[in-house]
């Protein structure tokens, strides 16, 4: 796998999570199994996600973090290819132990920084290891699922060049147009009619979640990794049938609040949530009125770019963040429910073929 870049900065490490604690399983055959262990095209879907970060041009180790033996069968072929380029780290409790137990206990001893006293987060004593260990604070760290089938190499490295290296938290998205640019081309009748319906409406563009994270964990106050762990688990902006999932928004909000107060100080808690509100109202009447025409949601959209939510957001956590639009399609495609994977997988792959087909045609590495 040939990993040289023009770009001239050292090699950012990845992450990928394929842990099974606290994760969704989808029943085959009478058998319960894990999303990182489905075979899709042949193999299974944390091969496909692990060789796609390898071939990243600015991709350096990876480290794949779930349960280890099932983890060892199903990249035997790429730990035989490149074994000083793959590590697996036993899972933990929850997403937030994966995290922590990879970077801060694995990945930043193997670059020669130590690690925190504490086994598990315990923000304190992040913030101590912090103080201590300066050249750990802008280590960089990509992080993807392992549940896509459609991420490339190309994908990964086109959206780290969009990194400006000041964000404590680079979220990726995805160029709404390009979905629906796919989804006509290939045809009505297919999965993406089913499960990536509809977006969320910015000033100048629509977008969906992409699935890729790049993170300088010490950037920001240690505690933010508690309420990312909260908004993971409330990620479903949008429901299957592509409507506002409200439940999810207003347990998000609650969490920022909560977050925000203590993190941010009460002037500027006070100071994003003047901006925040007005933002979340113009955005839903956008995501409604869209529906019955892009011209109607047009006033609304105006109160809601994405700069508009980089501020807000980077006031209300007290760090940088960054929204990062791309127009690969592929990592914004992944396996929530298990309608998601048969329709991908009946008809002899059909879908997945004309999917895979489709975007290497249009999006080459």
């Amino acid at each position: 796998m040939d990993r040289m870049s023009s770009r001239s900065e050292e090699p950012i490490d990845a992450i990928v999570l394929a842990g099974t604690k606290g994760a969704k399983t989808i029943e085959l055959d009478g058998q319960n199994v894990y999303k990182p262990l489905l075979e899709i095209g042949g193999e299974p879907l944390v091969m496909k996600v692990t060789r796609a970060v390898l071939g990243a041009k600015i991709i350096g180790k990876v480290y794949v973090v779930g349960q280890i033996e099932p983890l060892k069968k199903a990249l035997a072929p790429l730990i035989e290819q490149v074994p000083d380029r793959i590590s697996l780290v036993p899972e933990g409790a929850d997403i937030l132990d994966n995290g922590y137990r990879t970077f801060f206990r694995t990945l930043l001893p193997d670059r020669g920084l130590g690690a925190p006293e504490s086994p598990h987060l315990d923000p304190p004593v992040l913030a101590d290891y912090r103080d201590k260990t300066p050249a750990a604070v802008r280590m960089p760290v990509f992080v993807v699922t392992s549940d896509l089938p459609f991420l490339s190499s190309g994908a990964i490295d086109r959206f780290i060049e969009l990194d400006t290296g000041k964000a404590a938290v680079m979220f990726g998205l995805v160029d709404y147009r390009e979905l629906d640019k796919m989804r006509a081309v290939i045809g009505e009748q297919t999965v993406l009619d089913q499960w990536k319906l509809g977006a969320i409406h910015f000033r100048r563009i629509s977008v969906r979640m992409g699935n890729m994270f790049l993170l300088r964990p010490l950037l920001g106050d240690p505690a933010l990794y508690t309420l990312l762990l909260d908004l993971y688990a409330h990620r479903w902006l949008l429901k299957q049938d592509g409507s506002v999932h409200w439940r999810n928004w207003w347990a998000i909000t609650k969490s920022m609040i909560g977050y925000s107060v203590k993190a941010a100080g009460w002037v500027r808690f006070l100071r994003g949530l003047v901006n925040f509100v007005p933002a979340m109202i113009a955005a839903s009447l956008a995501r409604l009125t869209h529906r019955v025409g892009r011209w109607l949601s047009w006033p609304f959209r105006l109160f809601v770019s994405k700069n508009d939510v980089q501020f807000i957001g980077s006031t209300m956590i007290a760090a940088q963040g960054h929204l990062a639009v791309t127009k690969d399609p592929g990592p914004a495609i992944d396996i929530d429910v298990k309608e998601s994977y048969l329709s991908l997988v009946k008809d002899g792959e059909k879908d997945f073929r004309r999917i895979d087909g489709y975007l290497k045609e249009n999006l080459p590495d």
